[in-house]
């Protein structure tokens, strides 16, 4: 896998019609030092998502840029990268007549629909393939990053999230993976709510 680190500036609007923003490997000798040996750092491009890039700079979030193999589910994610499947969140679209809603919660743990309903009192379903695809344009399908507000839509977070050293999450494409610390991720979610939301796989 490859790895770069990127500091990101404060400001910077958002713009989501923007393409990926690329990052480019070219130092071979790059190591990340608290990755270990699940990373061994390759040329590669890395993609992420320019409402994320944008996200993240406004708020002024340093972060880091890792890349994996392809992978199509976030367990198998966690596992080609090495980390540990409690700090890789990820996330479920949801819809009801007030909009869209993103439950974010782990990678090893199963969303509670019911809950999420019972905690916010509102009678969502999963929004539909197609509307995901126009909803995150930037992004490529299954690939959705758990940032709720860079792209303009409410979120509930899962409790287990709220207290962990670091977070890491798709970057909007199936290789490649932003990773923040736990209390910037908490940052970046402020305005959601944390419940409950989950069972353990």
């Amino acid at each position: 896998m490859g790895f770069v680190r990127q500091c990101t500036p404060a400001g910077g609007g958002r713009d989501h019609d923007q393409p990926k923003a690329p990052v480019k490997v070219d130092d071979p000798g790059d190591r990340a030092n608290d990755i270990g040996d699940a990373l061994v750092v390759r040329r590669v491009i890395m993609t992420i998502a320019a409402s994320v890039s944008d996200y993240l700079s406004h708020e002024g979030i340093r972060y880091d840029l890792l890349t994996h193999s392809n992978t199509q589910d976030s367990a198998h994610t966690a596992q080609t990268a090495h980390i540990p499947g409690d700090q890789l969140a990820k996330c479920v679209v949801l819809e009801d007549e007030n909009g869209y809603l993103m439950a974010v919660l782990p990678a090893s743990h199963r969303l509670d629909l019911r809950a999420v309903r019972d905690e916010l009192n509102r009678s969502v379903e999963l929004a539909s393939e197609r509307e995901l695809v126009a909803l995150f344009s930037d992004c490529e399908p299954g690939a959705i990053p758990p940032l709720a507000p860079a792209y303009g839509i409410e979120a509930v977070v899962d409790q287990s999230l709220g207290d962990l050293p670091d977070v890491y999450f798709e970057a909007g494409d199936h290789v490649s993976l932003v990773h923040v610390s736990g209390r910037d991720f908490l940052k970046l979610m402020s305005d959601a709510p944390h419940r409950y939301i989950s069972h353990h796989l």
